[in-house]
């Protein structure tokens, strides 16, 4: 802001080039110019803050499973640690600010199909659900004693109340039966959810043979509700 003590013609009032002036008791103020907002560079930088971290958020989950953490470290994925390589490879499968279904648990390993039959709800909570899964024959007999990861992730359109968190993870141990075609799995879940609630669900299996020989499945991602 600046004053303008010598005497001008007429008088002066508006705006010229990056300057505003404006007459007050008598004298004529001049001020710089505010910079245009540029709204929509901010939006764009406010989504990628909101998309790293809940990048961030995921990758701490899976850094506190040893299992899945362990497999990341073997892993011939960009990224110079384990951590770093969840963060890189799931930042390019996100959804601008938040998690879609092609984020993974783990690299890619063998494949895993999965169908949603069954959501056992009371009210605004999701207490269980029953899947299938269905593997190749040849793989079966590798997962007849698994462990099952299954992240719920909430989109946007949840309301959640203060202190809630997005994120629901969660272990349940299985037993696939190698002569059946598919399998069908429970899985226990503490969710609470509302009529416009929209949840991305991951899923993966680990194994460990007599060996000690780690076997993964790719992560298989659907949308619930």
């Amino acid at each position: 802001m600046a004053h303008i003590n010598r005497k001008i013609l007429g008088s002066i009032k508006g705006k010229i080039g990056d300057v505003i002036f404006r007459e007050r008791n008598g004298k004529v103020i001049a001020f710089a110019r505010a910079k245009k907002y540029k709204k929509t560079k901010s939006q764009k930088l406010e989504k990628e803050r909101t998309k790293f971290a809940t990048v961030v958020q995921f990758a701490n989950l899976i850094k506190n499973e040893p299992d899945l953490y362990s497999i990341w470290k073997k892993s011939n994925l960009q990224g110079s640690n384990a951590y770093q390589k969840i963060i890189k490879n799931n930042l390019k499968l996100t959804n601008e600010s938040e998690l879609s279904v092609n984020n993974i648990l783990l690299p890619s390993g063998i494949y895993i199909e999965v169908n949603l039959l069954n959501i056992n709800r009371s009210k605004n909570k999701i207490s269980e659900l029953e899947i299938e899964l269905d593997i190749d024959n040849d793989h079966k007999p590798l997962f007849q004693e698994a462990k099952l990861y299954s992240l719920f992730y909430k989109t946007n359109e949840c309301q959640l109340t203060s202190g809630e968190d997005k994120f629901y993870f969660n272990q349940t141990r299985i037993n696939l039966d190698i002569v059946s075609e598919k399998n069908i799995v429970k899985i226990p879940a503490k969710i609470k959810t509302n009529e416009n609630c929209s949840l991305v669900l991951l899923l993966c299996l680990v194994s460990e043979n007599k060996n000690k020989k780690i076997y993964w499945t790719s992560t298989k991602g659907i949308t619930i509700i």
